[in-house]
């Protein structure tokens, strides 16, 4: 039985003939029922809520297993900035944990898999920084004055790229003692700077 899809509160009818999975469902509804300027602000999957966080574990769910989508969408930028930075937020909860995690596999000895998971945890720093340059976009402004607590949006910027820069050049040379101590000690309490600072961002754009 195909599942019961809602747009803004009305049902649609989709040719599901080629729809294999949840990525693939979604990508057909924005291609044919979404305009140019209309983005997602919300998705229930089975009725439970699904942020970018949860999708990466979904997306490949068969379409026999979805009963019901529903999404809300909107035409207002601002509005999806703040969206995705409430969803966000969750994630950078667990980012910082994570990334003192990858520093003790690390030091367990276990490169290949320490290095598959920073890898998932830079994938996310990634996504995060961009949507941070959709945020100038909208608020017409590099932010590198917005101040924090402890000091200013500029300063942190630049501390998160020279962090990853030193990194990456460990990873080069295979100095993991060196990476271990760059997660724990310097990303890590960097990103709960990031996750403080998110309010700060949404009163920008508000």
């Amino acid at each position: 039985m195909s599942p019961e899809i809602l747009l803004n509160n009305r049902k649609i009818d989709l040719d599901l003939s080629d729809v294999k999975n949840l990525s693939d469902l979604l990508k057909t509804i924005s291609e044919k029922h979404l305009s140019s300027d209309e983005v997602i602000t919300n998705v229930l999957l089975n009725n439970d809520p699904l942020d970018d966080e949860s999708f990466l574990l979904y997306k490949d769910k068969i379409l026999s297993e979805i009963n019901s989508l529903a999404l809300t969408t909107s035409t207002d930028p601002t509005e999806r900035a703040s969206s995705l930075l409430r969803e966000v937020a969750n994630y950078m909860d667990n980012l910082s944990t994570g990334l003192r995690d990858v520093a003790d596999v690390l030091r367990m000895g276990e490169i290949e898999k320490a290095n598959s998971l920073l890898l998932q945890g830079i994938d996310g720093i990634s996504s995060f920084m961009d949507l941070v340059g959709a945020i100038k976009t909208l608020a017409k402004s590099d932010l590198s004055d917005l101040i924090l607590e402890d000091g200013s949006l500029g300063d942190l910027e630049g501390q998160l790229f020279k962090t990853l820069n030193d990194l990456k050049e460990g990873q080069e040379s295979k100095d993991w003692v060196t990476v271990a101590d760059l997660l724990e000690y310097e990303l890590s309490p960097i990103m709960e700077r990031w996750r403080a600072a998110i309010p700060e961002l949404q009163r920008k754009i508000s």
